[in-house]
């Protein structure tokens, strides 16, 4: 994960995006990406070293429009995403998009007869524009994303130190040294993988919500406040040892919840010759994070492999 500070940072309608796993769902319905080269200042960039991206959402439209597209690519992927945009009242705009991924199992398990690499993405984002006055504008963007794809399996090509497994001293059961040594390494090709017992897939859903006020005090006064709370949530399985055997499952159990508050005043001075801001901001990130290994068959490289 990558905390604000650090590296890069990311953000959607300047509301920060705490971890980098976060940003799946930023490039929904896009008007534009800006790349900033770092450091970046406090207020917009969170204080990041590495420079800043900032993901800036398509707005409400002053007139009714739509779209769809839809494309299907190798191994059945198909992607469709669309958008429904305009204004409700006088002073009330909405838009909505969503983006949907299925399919595309690339790997294919060279043991038995099945695929894995399925994409099972989906993506909304409502944003509402509402100016009940000429000085007041107020923008809330509501949004969230499920993840349940497939994690990519690892490729066994072989074992660095074979004759650990049968060295007397690693007291490994002989069982274990048969499941291992005897497993078929996979062929060389790209999708050849084996994978299992359990099935490797992703189990992550996120929600956002957001809401920015901008205030005009004077003719080149503004004061801006953007509030945010996001969650995210993940109960995953990834199998990285290659084989259809729990020499290594990681089941990872996490959530992370965000909250973050900016509130900045900026303006013009001296025939608009002179742009100014001053302001401040507070975020609370809260995580945890559990990493279970089922290593029922393991290898050597365990130390309390003895145990059997």
């Amino acid at each position: 994960a990558q905390r604000p500070g650090v590296r890069g940072q990311r953000n959607v309608d300047q509301v920060p995006l705490a971890f980098s796993v976060l940003s799946k769902g930023a490039t929904l319905d896009l008007e534009r990406v800006e790349i900033l080269k770092g450091p970046q200042g406090t207020l917009f960039g969170q204080n990041s070293t590495g420079g800043a991206i900032n993901f800036i959402a398509a707005k409400p439209t002053s007139s009714f429009e739509a779209g769809l597209e839809a494309s299907i690519g190798r191994f059945q992927a198909v992607n469709v995403n669309g958008f429904v945009s305009g204004p409700l009242t006088d002073t009330l705009g909405a838009r909505l998009s969503f983006t949907a991924d299925a399919g595309g199992a690339w790997q294919k398990s060279y043991t038995r007869d099945d695929r894995l690499g399925d994409k099972r993405f989906q993506a909304a984002r409502l944003l509402l524009d509402w100016q009940p006055t000429d000085r007041l504008s107020i923008a809330v963007n509501l949004n969230g994303w499920r993840d349940r794809s497939d994690t990519q399996a690892g490729q066994l090509t072989g074992f660095p130190l074979p004759s650990a497994l049968t060295d007397p001293a690693k007291n490994v059961p002989v069982a274990v040294q048969r499941a291992v040594l005897d497993y078929p390494l996979a062929p060389r090709k790209a999708r050849a993988a084996d994978w299992g017992p359990y099935r490797p897939r992703a189990d992550e859903t996120f929600y956002q919500a957001s809401v920015r006020i901008d205030y005009d005090l004077a003719s080149a006064v503004t004061l801006t406040s953007i509030s945010a709370y996001s969650h995210f949530r993940t109960r995953s399985v990834f199998d990285i040892d290659g084989m259809a055997i729990s020499n290594n499952t990681t089941m990872l159990d996490g959530k992370s919840r965000s909250f973050s508050q900016e509130l900045r005043l900026g303006g013009k001075a001296f025939d608009d010759r002179l742009d100014w801001v001053i302001g401040g901001n507070y975020a609370s990130d809260k995580t945890t994070d559990a990493q279970d290994l089922d290593m029922s068959i393991a290898a050597p490289g365990y130390s309390f492999i003895g145990a059997g």
